[in-house]
């Protein structure tokens, strides 16, 4: 075993066609690249093969921890608490959010119900079964599991009436299951976190900004503002970083006091990232928390790292140092 010896284990193949799956492996490529130059010996783990060819490269590997960077399994978001399984049964430290973790917010529903039981504000939301009769009011249509904005675009936010008909057409586009949140008319913040050996931190708070996004298209990220470059959609949608100190300061404070509360109540590790919308009247409300998020160069929590003035080798190194330190 080498002094220092890393396997990355990622999902994706260079067959897939989704977005998505190219993305994860861009991101395993750039990841690889720094832990090198941190003086790891890396071996590179595809976890979309046969589950004893996963579990043979990494017994053969022996590496000191596993950089988790799996988001879906067989195509689906909803089972990537079956990679930390195995990590957990062959006693291999991993990066990130543990198997509990993951498995408790594996599902946007689920995520929801332990934020409403910790007291932290997210919208209501219906199941499939429920939009039938839905309270009057503006909706937005989302998959209950996948994340990347999977079927998201203008036509996702309907009133009440139109939610049946929405979720039967996504259903029949893309499969899976869909739900219904009350939609926010405000503003977007993601709010990313990282730990260290001190505790969590918040890294600079991002707001996404839709000044430039066409007329008549609902200030919203969807499927072609994250993937497709070309579109009006990604380039009408732009991060910015308010500061702390600016007219926004006590709205900033409150996200990242809502934001920790969110990593106790979802018990995350390692680092996550918190989205917020705003509503009519600027409260903020939590739609989504991701373990684990994207580390691409071109990345939002790499993006709120590099305000940090943190290099991206150093976020790295404190994510492996987090992963050793929960098991020393």
């Amino acid at each position: 075993m080498s002094a220092k010896s890393l396997a990355i284990l990622y999902s994706g193949s260079a067959d897939s066609q989704r977005p998505d799956d190219a993305d994860t492996l861009a991101e395993a490529a750039f990841l690889r690249g720094l832990a090198e130059e941190l003086g790891y010996q890396v071996a590179m783990v595809s976890y979309a093969q046969e589950l004893s060819e996963v579990m043979w490269q990494l017994d053969s590997a022996q590496p000191q921890v596993v950089l988790n960077l799996v988001q879906s399994v067989e195509g689906s978001d909803a089972d990537i608490d079956e990679a930390t399984a195995t990590l957990d049964v062959m006693l291999m430290p991993y990066t990130g959010s543990d198997t509990g973790a993951l498995r408790a917010i594996a599902t946007k529903p689920a995520m929801k119900s332990l934020l409403r039981a910790a007291s932290i504000p997210t919208p209501e939301w219906l199941d499939e079964y429920d939009v039938h009769s839905a309270p009057q009011g503006t909706y937005i249509v989302k998959s209950v599991s996948e994340h990347c904005s999977l079927g998201i675009d203008a036509t996702s936010i309907v009133s009440a009436d139109r939610l049946p008909d929405t979720i039967a057409d996504r259903k029949a586009r893309f499969g899976g299951e869909w739900f219904a949140e009350g939609y926010l008319p405000g503003r977007e913040f993601n709010v990313s976190l990282l730990a260290d050996s001190t505790g969590v931190k918040i890294l600079p708070i991002a707001e996404l900004s839709f000044a430039a996004m066409p007329h008549g298209h609902p200030p919203i990220v969807d499927y072609a503002g994250k993937w497709e470059p070309q579109s009006a959609s990604y380039s009408g949608s732009q991060r910015v970083f308010p500061p702390l100190q600016g007219p926004d300061g006590a709205l900033l404070n409150q996200l990242a006091s809502l934001a920790l509360a969110c990593w106790r109540a979802c018990g995350l590790s390692g680092y996550a990232r918190v989205d917020f919308r705003l509503d009519a009247q600027g409260n903020p409300w939590v739609i989504d928390v991701n373990a684990n998020p994207c580390l691409s160069s071109d990345a939002g929590f790499m993006a709120a790292a590099a305000q940090a003035r943190l290099p991206a080798s150093t976020v790295l190194q404190r994510i492996l140092d987090d992963a050793a330190s929960r098991t020393a």
